[in-house]
């Protein structure tokens, strides 16, 4: 783990599953800030799901989309007029160098945690994100969702002011320990 800036551009990181997405929406509210979510810029944007843009252009395109949008969430954040924005990221969007040094340099970034089973079970039953988000893998989900896991943590880690165990939570719980971790930690 690394040393936390200061800013309240607040970025949840973590492998598809973990809650990203919702527990985005309770910290700002929490906060009084702004939820984003970088799927949502990248699907309005280019008018189409992320499962038609992995379809028709291949996962090298949909990561370049991912890092133009994330690019621009920094930027439009650095301009607006809220104090605090929460910016939920898609599980893969840390592998660029480029994004990381974003991260790294402009936010504070919380890790959100799971284990593989957890994920799994999550995932399968939520028939949005299946629909949603393509298989990254020809595996079944479970050994997708393991393999992915240990490949990504440790660029989740290397990027993480904040780690916060999501299993066996509920996201206004999850929330809340951020707000109080954030707030010992004194960067809110």
């Amino acid at each position: 783990m690394r040393s936390p800036p200061a800013e309240r551009l607040l970025v949840l990181v973590g492998a598809r599953g973990c809650g990203k997405t919702t527990v985005a929406k309770e910290l700002a509210a929490l906060l009084h800030g702004e939820a984003r979510d970088l799927d949502d810029l990248i699907e309005s944007t280019v008018g189409r799901s992320i499962s038609e843009i992995f379809a028709t252009d291949g996962e090298t395109f949909f990561r370049r989309l991912e890092s133009q949008a994330m690019n621009e969430a920094f930027r439009d954040y650095a301009t607006a007029k809220t104090a605090v924005c929460v910016l939920s990221l898609g599980g893969g969007a840390v592998l660029a160098q480029e994004n990381q040094r974003l991260l790294r340099e402009q936010a504070t970034v919380i890790w959100l945690q799971a284990d593989a089973a957890t994920l799994v079970e999550r995932i399968a039953a939520d028939v949005t994100s299946i629909n949603r988000r393509p298989a990254l893998t020809e595996f079944p989900l479970s050994e997708e969702v393991a393999h992915l896991l240990a490949s990504r943590e440790p660029v989740y880690e290397s990027v993480a002011d904040l780690v916060v165990n999501t299993e066996a939570q509920t996201p206004i719980n999850i929330a809340n320990s951020i707000v109080k971790q954030l707030t010992q930690s004194e960067q809110l």
